[in-house]
């Protein structure tokens, strides 16, 4: 999806994170394990060239932000440059487990 978006607005696309360990099902979590459980969850596996000074993160949906934040902190402890975050799709459910 990420490498589509890309095209159509005529960026340059790379694949730069990837997942480093197990991680659980989000989709019945409440909001608090969400985020434990994708907590240091991705490295960054490619450089990113210095001319490139704005990265868009691409989700497809965005529910609580774990999945956001924790790809974000990656991307800012190893390439600390301008970070847009684009969700195709949100949830909000108002309860207190979300």
């Amino acid at each position: 999806m990420a490498q589509e978006i890309a095209k159509k607005l005529h960026l340059t696309y790379a694949d730069v994170l990837t997942c480093i360990r197990p991680t659980r099902d989000q989709m019945k979590l409440p909001r608090f394990e969400r985020f434990k459980n994708l907590s240091h969850a991705f490295t960054a596996t490619a450089t990113i060239p210095e001319h490139i000074q704005t990265i868009l993160l691409v989700d497809d949906v965005i529910t609580t932000g774990a999945t956001m934040v924790s790809a974000a902190t990656t991307l800012s402890q190893t390439t600390p440059r301008h970070l847009t975050i684009i969700g195709i799709a949100a949830a909000y459910n108002d309860s207190q487990n979300y």
